[in-house]
């Protein structure tokens, strides 16, 4: 056995032995539950000092034995049959430390764990299993403990004040109630908070696009304030899913009170989005008149989405807008994104002719070489020369000699990497 698997090896046969209770490396594998992982395969060859010996064990390990067994168990499924098993022979005295002895566990089993033994304590004590949540103000807690009291949750959402609530991952949308309108009004009842606040934004925003009108007139009905005016945001993002055109003229008057920062002001730019993805042409209108000072941003998000549709369209229009094709932003959900490097990704053959097309100068060469570079980093890593893509060639041979010593330089220590040492 390489001596990395060996440590990996001792380091988890130790956390299972420490959960058990017991100081040695060795842990019984109940046969009932099939061996799944390396690191079992490699316990069964290696005899551990101190294995538990059938017949010789303590009874009352049995479970706990089993429960380690499970968590072996790589199929998810199966995974959680077989600890829902094991958990059955669990008594209420001894939820505190078995929880404590599995927080001790390696993080490929500590969830796993932790999750199992919580959900059944939540059945002998609800109550303890709560404080031990309400003390543990974390991601992971919260989706466990929303499973479980979601009505509590909401009501302490605050406790988790340092945690970002995520609506559809906890899943408070689909227990709090069935639909969005309901769940609505639940929020608006509740303490004000982020988390509350956030929550309900998202929820009107899911009403808005089944029943836009009834939202806009919910989101309106709340006192005046900023989370009123947050509220109408969301809902226009959830409107301009069903009617583009009726959430850019409600949009209008709102305009005026956002701020501007240095990357244009967030709810623009996801409306922008949403737009783009549904009609990139009422985007690039919606962004031709907007304030000056929301534009660019905004112009280059539209741009990316129509990229995608028609390339020549959208780079055309970005340079008619007095903005660089190749200027990154970053875009909800990605990295930096490019108007150059979208049309490149997505339609290369029509990008590299209409950048083959422009007039001769600087600003030509560089727009070449960046799409060579973005086109050269998309290829697959065993495509490691210029010629593989007849795009690439055309783009290879329009390059000033000092962009193609880069790229060949950068090609070839790609090649060098998938070699190794």
């Amino acid at each position: 056995m390489k001596a990395p698997g060996l440590i990996a090896l001792t380091t988890t046969a130790f956390a299972i032995g420490a959960w058990l209770g017991r100081g040695g490396m060795g842990t019984r594998i109940d046969p009932k539950f099939p061996r799944q992982s390396a690191i079992e395969a490699d316990a069964s060859a290696s005899p551990a000092p101190t294995a538990l010996r059938a017949g010789g064990e303590n009874p009352a390990d049995e479970h706990r034995m089993r429960f380690a067994s499970a968590l072996h168990d790589r199929l998810p499924l199966r995974r959680r049959a077989h600890l829902a098993e094991a958990l059955g022979d669990f008594t209420a005295a001894e939820m505190p430390g078995a929880i404590a002895r599995a927080e001790k566990l390696p993080p490929d089993y500590l969830w796993n764990a932790v999750e199992a033994l919580v959900a059944r304590w939540f059945e002998f004590d609800p109550a303890a299993a709560a404080r031990w949540c309400r003390q543990r103000p974390n991601h992971k807690t919260l989706c466990i403990w929303a499973r479980h009291q979601p009505e509590v949750v909401l009501r302490e959402l605050e406790t988790f004040s340092a945690v970002k609530v995520t609506w559809s991952e906890h899943g408070l949308d689909r227990i709090i109630a069935p639909t969005a309108a309901e769940q609505a009004s639940i929020l608006r009842a509740l303490p004000p908070g982020e988390n509350r606040d956030e929550l309900l934004g998202l929820a009107v925003e899911h009403w808005a696009g089944e029943d836009s009108s009834a939202a806009w007139a919910f989101a309106g009905s709340l006192p005046a304030g900023e989370l009123r005016e947050r509220v109408k945001r969301e809902t226009l993002l959830g409107w301009a899913r069903r009617d583009p055109a009726q959430a850019i003229a409600l949009a209008g008057p709102l305009l005026s009170s956002l701020p501007v920062g240095v990357r244009g002001n967030t709810f623009i730019l996801d409306l922008t989005t949403r737009l783009a993805e549904h009609d990139p042409a009422a985007a690039l209108r919606w962004v031709e008149d907007i304030p000056a000072g929301f534009q660019s941003v905004a112009a280059i998000t539209a741009a990316c989405a129509l990229a995608k549709v028609d390339p020549v369209a959208a780079l055309d229009w970005t340079r008619a807008q007095g903005l660089e094709v190749a200027r990154g932003i970053r875009i909800k959900g990605r990295r930096t994104a490019t108007v150059l490097g979208d049309a490149m990704r997505e339609h290369p053959a029509q990008t590299t002719a209409w950048l083959l097309a422009l007039p001769s100068g600087e600003e030509r060469d560089g727009l070449i070489e960046r799409a060579a570079f973005h086109r050269m980093g998309r290829l697959p890593p065993d495509q490691t020369n210029t010629g593989a893509e007849p795009w690439m060639r055309a783009l290879h041979r329009a390059m000033p000699a000092e962009s193609r010593e880069r790229l060949e330089r950068f090609m070839g220590e790609k090649a060098a990497a998938l070699r190794g040492p």
